[in-house]
């Protein structure tokens, strides 16, 4: 069973991915809209919500596989908090 610690440090690492993934759509937006990559913002953003969902799931202590989509992550997280519903 993971202690606190653990579960902190691995929601910690998910939640500095997101933030990087985020710092990346920040600056893809700021192009000119006729040269703004709307698929590359895309995947960004997919890739934000996901490590987001990764973080709440670790720091819950919550099992999921890294190839989980975000469908399957919200669901997760919904059993948690029905916030998320």
């Amino acid at each position: 069973m993971e202690g606190i610690e653990e579960k902190r440090k691995a929601a910690m690492t998910w939640l500095k991915r997101a933030m990087s993934d985020f710092a990346k759509i920040t600056e893809l937006i700021d192009c000119p809209v006729d040269e703004l990559p709307t698929g590359t913002v895309c995947y960004y953003c997919k890739q934000f919500v996901k490590r987001s969902l990764k973080a709440f799931l670790s720091a819950n202590g919550k099992y999921f596989d890294e190839n989980y989509d975000c469908e399957i992550l919200s669901y997760s997280c919904e059993q948690i908090d029905r916030d998320f519903s």
